[in-house]
């Protein structure tokens, strides 16, 4: 019996050690999130959608402006301005802060809504998503959220550690290596646009979440200055995004006004390559970031 015992407490404390160190190997190849709610709180924030998480690379951008720029940039899905993501914008926001840089990303999606619940934010999707559920987001581990997220699967960790194509690099940019062959990229942009067209038959613009990312805004400028982005796309999605809000600057005429600049990255679509039509693949993430500092210091040497 007393060996059994023995045995028994053995095999324990080997299990927990083994689930430990697989949790202790949670890193920037986890997922699209996890880096980013492990890292400190940040002077300077680059915020938006996937767009943004893939797209904007704050490294070239602190090299050329001499800031602290963090992409705190998740997803549509996650991300969208509203009350749950400026929330989590003030939890990651070191407010210590003066003479920062903030890039925000703009597009019709990130101030749209489904139609059934346009300004309702009780019924936000995101809410119940992980920008909404997790309390703490500078935590290193952050085991409430491996703990939530990949309850029973946590081989998942160890795997993607592995084998999956994507890594948050330290600075918060997601960087996605995937088969750029013709064909393939072809295919997605196909699925793509097929998302899409399904998205602009059910959203709707949204005057909650403009609001929104007008306070984004305003909580920004007590830190520095503010810089409205909208990046670049596939020519065919962009199509279906002025079908879909053909008044874009018009509806965010609020936002721009507030804004220290903005830089219109679209008419440039043609320049630059897309892994899916929606999201720019590295190397040219790397030129678009490395364009966004060249017009931010334009802008400052015309409006000091």
């Amino acid at each position: 019996m007393k060996d059994f015992i023995v045995k028994s407490l053995v095999y324990g404390i080997l299990v927990s050690l083994g689930f430990v160190s697989v949790l202790l190997l949670a890193d920037g190849s986890t997922d699209a999130v996890y880096a980013k709610f492990t890292s400190p709180k940040q002077k300077g924030l680059i915020v938006g959608t996937s767009r943004a998480n893939q797209g904007i690379n704050p490294t070239p951008i602190n090299k050329l402006l001499k800031c602290n720029l963090y992409n705190y940039a998740i997803s549509l899905g996650e991300s969208p301005y509203g009350p749950v993501y400026y929330k989590s914008i003030l939890k990651k926001l070191d407010r210590s802060g003066k003479n920062e840089v903030f890039i925000v990303s703009v597009d019709p999606w990130c101030i749209s809504s489904d139609e059934k619940r346009i300004n309702d934010v009780s019924g936000f999707s995101e809410k119940k998503r992980c920008v909404g559920t997790t309390e703490n987001v500078t935590s290193s581990p952050n085991l409430s959220y491996l703990f939530k997220y990949f309850k029973g699967n946590y081989y998942r960790i160890l795997f993607r550690r592995i084998s999956f194509p994507s890594k948050v690099h330290k600075n918060g940019w997601q960087e996605i290596s995937i088969d750029m062959s013709e064909k393939v990229v072809e295919e997605k942009i196909k699925l793509k646009k097929v998302e899409y067209n399904g998205s602009a038959r059910r959203y709707k613009f949204s005057s909650v979440r403009l609001e929104y990312l007008n306070k984004i805004i305003r909580l920004f400028k007590k830190h520095g200055k503010v810089y409205l982005v909208r990046l670049p796309i596939n020519q065919e999605i962009m199509e279906i995004e002025k079908k879909y809000m053909p008044n874009f600057e018009i509806r965010i005429k609020s936002s721009l006004e507030l804004a220290d600049g903005y830089i219109d990255l679209t008419s440039n679509n043609k320049k630059y390559k897309y892994h899916d039509g929606n999201h720019l693949y590295k190397s040219s993430a790397n030129l678009v970031s490395h364009e966004i500092a060249k017009q931010i210091l334009l802008l400052r040497s015309n409006y000091p």
